[in-house]
């Protein structure tokens, strides 16, 4: 019983000593802050070799790095830079052995002259122990830019969605057949509601760039649904305002298909402004026209409007913001002036035969949020 209860005892101090050395990592940020470290020799300890907004100059300095130490030298992405790494390091004598090391002139492994910047391969390979000596270099000093060098390419999906404010004609004539000077031969159809919602998808391919001016560049496909609005209000006969009949309804939408790009420029942190246009077609639509007269009102017989279907081509220009959310998504918001042609409904029945209600050009102004996910490796 004595001898179980010292073994106890035993166990329950070695865990309590364990805890409290394995507890807490320590992170030694630059190799001169080892100094000053006056706490346990045991534990779980970094060390950050450097930090960089370029992550071809991260790259560069870990593989100049990983040839000096014999523990693995890793990229870490943190608040926008890349912070280049050893560890966990089980004691104080193995971060005095890995400083030595960084500051070194010894080549531990010969590293390979090939470029690393293959796609889906980012490690280092070890093909040579032969101890070179090289001419000693600062360790904070970063490596020459290649400028436009580029970093990582990968496709993307996203959604997408808005408002846009049309900029449509608030007035529409049409030939009544009356035999009466001009404009009273005309009646004269009053538009409402000139903002609608939308939404859609887009996916295409992303490079990232090592240039500070430049950070991306995007090429893809969109696809984006206006949603249907009734832009109907009132009718003025003979276009006179004391002769304001009738109401009517009349709802107009558009299907968006387009080709786009995409431009980044500078980068602060997690965020960086874009520039963006697209041209493709659009495929308008005007359908439901329906009127009704106002009480004591004797009803006339309907235009009925035709439903109509037009092709129309159709571009945009944009700018907004991104925010990069870990390594995979982008959230944008931006501003869209958007040109989707003409919509016009079809041809009306008997007295309005021939005749037609035509907006003109469909034009608009949007507000859009997007969110992208980037496929493959990061």
């Amino acid at each position: 019983m004595k001898r179980l209860c010292l073994k106890s005892g035993t166990f329950a101090l070695m865990s309590l000593f364990l805890n409290q050395s394995f507890s807490h990592a320590v992170t030694f940020y630059g190799l001169e802050s080892i100094k000053h470290y006056h706490g346990n020799e045991r534990g779980s300890f970094f060390v950050q070799l450097g930090n960089f907004s370029a992550k071809l100059n991260a790259y560069h300095f870990q593989e100049k790095m990983q040839a000096k130490i014999e523990h693995t030298v890793k990229i870490e992405r943190r608040g926008g830079n890349y912070v280049v790494m050893v560890g966990p390091l089980s004691s104080i004598t193995e971060v005095r052995k890995v400083v030595l090391q960084a500051r070194s002139r010894f080549v531990r492994k010969q590293v390979p002259r090939a470029s690393i910047f293959k796609r889906g391969q980012k490690g280092l390979a070890a093909t040579n122990t032969k101890k070179i000596i090289l001419e000693k270099e600062p360790l904070e000093k970063e490596p020459p830019v290649e400028h436009f060098a580029l970093i990582n390419e990968n496709w993307y999906i996203g959604v997408l969605g808005g408002v846009q404010w049309n900029d449509i004609t608030q007035k529409i004539t049409v030939n009544n057949g009356s035999n009466a000077q001009s404009p009273y031969n005309q009646d004269t159809f009053l538009t409402g509601v000139h903002d609608q919602a939308f939404a859609g998808a887009a996916g295409g391919y992303r490079w990232e760039l090592n240039n500070s001016w430049v950070p991306a560049v995007a090429l893809g496909l969109r696809y984006h649904r206006v949603f249907a609005r009734d832009v109907g209000k009132s009718i003025l006969q003979y276009s006179m305002l004391e002769f304001g009949n009738y109401n009517y309804s009349w709802q107009i939408y558009s299907d968006v298909a387009l080709a786009t790009a995409k431009v980044n420029f500078f980068q602060y942190r997690v965020f960086s402004p874009y520039l963006s246009g697209g041209f493709g077609a659009a495929f308008n639509r005007a359908r439901g026209y329906s009127e009704a007269a106002l009480s004591g009102v004797t009803p006339r017989i309907s235009p009925a409007f035709a439903d109509n279907w037009t092709t129309q081509f159709a571009y945009n220009l944009g700018a907004g913001l991104d925010l990069q959310l870990g390594s995979r998504f982008i959230v944008s918001l931006g501003y869209e002036y958007q040109d989707l042609g003409s919509v016009s409904s079809g041809s009306g029945m008997g007295t309005w035969a021939g005749q037609s209600l035509n907006l003109g050009d469909y034009k608009s102004n949007a507000a859009m949020l997007s969110v992208s996910y980037l496929l493959g490796d990061r």
